[in-house]
């Protein structure tokens, strides 16, 4: 549906939400970390994290002590 592949290429037009998608396709990785990764801060990833998992393009994993992020499988 065209509507669908127009929203996915709004979403990853962002840099930032390229380059999350970039770190997050080597290893599971807590936002803490990506932050540090991008040089931001904890609440701008999180801003964008919600972006990605909302568009499903990534998913949240929860592990014993916090939380880790996974890449999704992008749905066309």
């Amino acid at each position: 549906d065209l509507i669908r592949l127009a929203d996915l290429f709004r979403i990853i037009g962002d840099p930032t939400r390229v380059r999350l998608l970039f770190l997050l396709t080597k290893h599971e990785i807590c936002v803490s970390s990506l932050a540090d990764q991008l040089g931001t801060t904890q609440s701008a990833i999180f801003h964008q994290l919600n972006i990605l998992k909302t568009s499903k393009l990534v998913n949240v994993v929860e592990t014993e002590n916090n939380f880790t992020i996974l890449l999704y499988i992008i749905n066309i």
